[in-house]
């Protein structure tokens, strides 16, 4: 409802709905018109043929194309809306692989528009600690009556993995050890990890780098150097290790076994700890164990690729039993292998060598991609069209190669809610090696 300059209300619906026969067409012949009678509170209002509002009082009444179906006019010249002002901002967010998605909120969820101003809105996108890694797709509806827009927001949940290699550790009374920690990115993390321990064992010490530096797509890793005093208590310990950056924290256990005299064993250690494989290739990892206090044997080694997926990354070993020997250094390779239908993403491998009773198990992470490369983008330019009804307007599509793409790239055009006419000039264009057509 609008008021008046008598305070009194006026129902814009029931003025604008009235029924009425036009007149005669004015002296150019451009539009009827026909002046209803006088409003409460000194409104004109004024009803036309269809597709067209005629002001006055004017000379010659001036036809006009409305933006919008109703309006309401106080002096000439002067148009108020009466619908459309009010924008409702809704979102949604698209899950990969049908995983639980992160939560988002639009903060207001509706603002005003005045003609030719801006407002804004603040849209927010939470993620939890269990939040599965990933690219998010979110989608922002802007609506208004018989108006709606839409906006794309891509949101990457970025996270690093944390192993300890190995995962466990033998040392005598009067000894040390060393082993290793890595970091690897996933998804695009990048950032400074701080590495922290608990270790409230008397007379051990445990030592290591505190900080490394990930870069996206890379690792980093440190050594553990742990040291075993005459007076340290005799028994199997866990030590957990803690990796965190901002929000994201890992933690590793390293299995600690304290024994009064050297007990013969063999580390295991893998190379590299972290490997990108395009599908359809095949990753090699090195492996390496050594003979500790005379440990003399044969070890059997097992590899495996985690999680196990239909089609996936297989894990083979080349030499499934080394010989090992006092001072001796044996080797094998772990290939594993991937076809052009394996699923992309992020996986683990693990090596594990056993003799008897004495068993160490080391972990990596890979990563598969597609080995397609080449692509191309499609932008519009403008990226908006304000489009006067009876009219029409041109807008150019840009299609350029990336990363080598060279082909033929068909295109289709669709426009929602339907009303205007859409037409493509060309609708397949050949794209070369870095070419945008013209």
């Amino acid at each position: 409802m609008l008021k008046g300059n008598s305070g009194q209300c006026l129902d814009p619906v029931k003025v604008f709905t009235r029924s009425f026969q036009p007149r005669s067409p004015n002296s150019h012949g451009r539009c009827y018109n026909r002046r209803l009678p006088e409003q409460p509170g000194g409104f004109s209002v004024f009803q036309s043929s269809p597709a067209r509002l005629c002001s006055y009082p004017d000379p010659e009444p001036a036809c006009h194309r409305p933006r919008l179906s109703r309006f309401l006019q106080r002096d000439p010249g002067e148009y108020r809306r009466i619908r459309g002002d009010n924008l409702a901002i809704r979102d949604h967010i698209s899950a990969p692989n049908g995983t639980a998605a992160p939560t988002v909120s639009v903060t207001p969820s509706s603002v005003r528009l005045k003609a030719g101003a801006n407002a804004s809105s603040t849209l927010t996108v939470l993620t939890q600690s269990n939040t599965p890694i990933g690219t998010y797709t979110v989608t922002i509806v802007a609506q208004a009556p018989k108006i709606t827009h839409t906006a794309l927001v891509t949101a990457i949940v970025p996270d690093f993995a944390f192993t300890l290699q190995p995962s466990s550790e033998t040392v005598a009374l009067g000894s040390s050890r060393t082993s290793f920690y890595a970091v690897t990115s996933l998804n695009g993390f990048t950032g400074t990890v701080t590495i922290s321990a608990s270790n409230s064992l008397v007379d051990v010490g445990v030592g290591f780098m505190s900080q490394v530096t990930v870069a996206s797509g890379g690792n980093a890793s440190g050594p553990i150097f742990v040291s075993v005093g005459s007076n340290a208590p005799l028994g199997t310990f866990q030590i957990v290790f803690t990796a965190a950056s901002g929000s994201i924290t890992h933690m590793a256990t390293l299995t600690l076994t304290i024994t009064s005299s050297p007990v013969p064993d063999f580390t295991l250690t893998t190379s590299p700890v972290s490997l990108t494989i395009p599908d359809g290739s095949t990753g090699f990892v090195n492996i390496t164990l050594s003979s500790i206090a005379g440990f003399t044997g044969n070890v059997t080694l097992t590899g495996s690729v985690i999680p196990t997926v239909s089609g996936g990354p297989i894990a083979v070993i080349t030499r499934t039993s080394v010989f090992l020997s006092p001072n001796v250094t044996g080797t094998s390779l772990l290939e594993i292998l991937t076809n052009s239908a394996t699923p992309t993403g992020f996986y683990n491998y693990t090596v594990t060598g056993t003799s008897g009773s004495v068993s160490h198990q080391v972990f990596g992470s890979l990563t598969v991609t597609s080995s397609t490369t080449g692509d191309f983008t499609v932008s519009a330019n403008p990226s908006s069209l304000t489009i006067p009804q009876g009219s029409q307007e041109r807008d150019f599509l840009n299609i350029t190669s990336t990363s080598g793409f060279s082909g033929t790239v068909n295109l289709a055009a669709s426009v929602a809610p339907t009303g205007p006419f859409l037409d493509l000039a060309n609708n397949q264009v050949t794209l070369h090696l870095a070419e945008q057509p013209k």
